[in-house]
């Protein structure tokens, strides 16, 4: 029990250190370890060849993307490796068992919060109960409506601020469903679900629009995004079965590994 409660620390302190995570789970779907899954299947040169489905006038998404395993190798590494484990150890060797089992929680935002739509605001009481007295470590999503970034700054500045007052000063690690953009934030930009951009069996046009929505959750301050899905869609009637890339495992290897690199970037570690 020891093991598995310093296990699940280190995962959430890697996170607040921004470094790449070695254990996941199903519910932790942004980890480039986890777009590495190790997928091997037979494939004839028809499933292997990829061909764009924009206009050859969009230049920059008509570049020769018939060889699907160039563009998956390519995209494979995520930059230069940051060791934090010394940092992590000290932290985890200063941290009280109450407060690993903290770290290892995760609340909705409206645990935290009063009203509702775009009139929901933080409570500071609910926000010190959370924080400061039982030291969660992480909180997701929205209440109802996406918000503006200004009332995102808000929000987050306060849970942040009140991570800072801890103990250890941990950050609070905050994550949301950034599925097909940024549509928790408002005035992003949206896309088709992974099942519609599987679709077009374009892995670049993939990479560059979840670029996009890297850039404008970041713009909220939001950290962490719950996408995308590498489970396998191949029944129709299961929920959710649009933030999947479809039934075939080469098809949706290809398409995690151009929406993961979108999402993080050369350099996973890197402050912008």
């Amino acid at each position: 029990m020891t093991k598995a409660v310093l296990a699940f620390v280190a995962i959430a302190l890697s996170l607040s250190f921004g470094v790449p995570v070695q254990v996941v789970s199903s519910a932790f779907k942004t980890t480039d370890r986890q777009a590495r899954r190790d997928v091997r299947i037979p494939t004839n040169n028809a499933t292997r060849k990829m061909h764009t489905a924009m206009p050859s006038s969009k230049a920059s998404l008509t570049a020769d993307l018939s060889d699907s395993d160039e563009f998956f190798q390519r995209n494979l590494n995520a930059g230069p490796e940051r060791d934090n484990s010394k940092r992590i150890e000290e932290l985890l060797s200063r941290m009280t068992l109450e407060e690993k089992v903290g770290q290892m929680t995760q609340l909705t935002v409206g645990m935290i919060a009063a009203g509702s739509d775009q009139n929901m605001r933080v409570d500071p009481a609910k926000l010190e109960k959370a924080i400061g007295k039982y030291g969660v470590g992480s909180i997701l999503n929205v209440a109802d409506q996406a918000l503006t970034l200004e009332r995102w700054h808000e929000v987050i500045g306060q849970i942040q601020g009140a991570a800072k007052k801890t103990r250890l000063g941990i950050p609070v690690i905050y994550g949301i469903d950034s599925i097909h953009g940024a549509n928790y934030v408002q005035g992003a930009t949206l896309f088709p679900q992974e099942i519609g951009m599987a679709a077009t069996w374009n892995p670049e046009l993939m990479r560059q629009a979840a670029e996009i929505t890297a850039v404008e959750t970041r713009a909220a301050g939001i950290p962490w995004s719950f996408s995308p899905v590498l489970d396998l869609g191949k029944q129709q009637l299961w929920p959710r079965f649009w933030e999947t890339f479809g039934e075939d495992p080469y098809l949706a290897q290809v398409m995690g590994v151009a929406f993961v690199r979108g999402l993080e970037g050369s350099d996973v570690g890197a402050q912008d």
